[in-house]
């Protein structure tokens, strides 16, 4: 009898072993709880901004259509084919910016111009330029002619530069015509020039290697010395 309940306990320990046994393989085996996700977070509104309230200022001025018609008409007389050929307008406001770097003129003569455009390459290999400008009603146009065609900067290509420079004046537009002689005829352009604006009230020019004066008893004036 002893014997038996021995065997009986032997049995019934040996399957509380097993079952603990298959009860640890279970939980290794379990995937552990995800972690709550977190609560949303609320921003706070941004008003967007008010775009009247915002200049919005131009890279360049808006070339004058008068002038810029005017330089049309004087390419469809006398045609100038250099590469990348644009007119724009010149901001006057600045001698030491791009006006001074176009036109060789100080604030005291921009102030006199009510309008100027330019038109020329934009390569920085090829010398020339056509520069129109339309001076203010009360200001003196032949002071300003005399000045465009005195300080006209020949010097601000690369490299290369001009041997002729040109100017007319008709009432208060003026032409100022920067050009080597192998790439256009800059006489040619002042008649084209005079013949689209109904005329001339003065002319003149400067060469800057020597060259004799223009036909016409146009004076060459002496370079200005640097």
């Amino acid at each position: 009898m002893k014997k038996l309940l021995a065997i009986a306990l032997s049995l019934a320990l040996l399957l509380a072993l097993a079952a603990c046994g298959a009860g640890a393989g279970s939980d290794a085996g379990a995937e552990p709880a995800p972690d709550p996700a977190p609560e949303a977070t609320e921003l706070p509104e941004v008003e967007p901004p008010i775009l009247d309230d915002i200049e919005i200022v131009p890279s360049e001025p808006e070339a004058d259509p008068d002038l810029t018609a005017l330089v049309d008409a004087i390419y469809a007389a006398c045609p100038v084919e250099l590469m990348m050929m644009e007119t724009h307008a010149i901001e006057l406001s600045n001698a030491d910016g791009m006006a001074g770097y176009n036109t060789g003129l100080d604030d005291g003569t921009l102030a006199m111009l009510d309008a100027a455009v330019i038109n020329q390459s934009m390569t920085g290999s090829q010398a020339y330029s056509l520069v129109l400008a339309r001076v203010k009603p009360d200001a003196d146009a032949g002071a300003a002619a005399a000045a465009l065609l005195e300080n006209a900067p020949t010097d601000k290509w690369i490299c290369v530069m001009p041997n002729a420079v040109r100017m007319a004046r008709c009432g208060d537009v003026i032409c100022c015509v920067m050009a080597d002689t192998t790439l256009a005829d800059p006489d040619a352009l002042i008649e084209a020039f005079t013949a689209a604006a109904g005329g001339c009230d003065e002319q003149a020019g400067r060469d800057l290697d020597g060259a004799e004066a223009l036909d016409g008893a146009v004076p060459v004036l002496p370079v200005p010395e640097a």
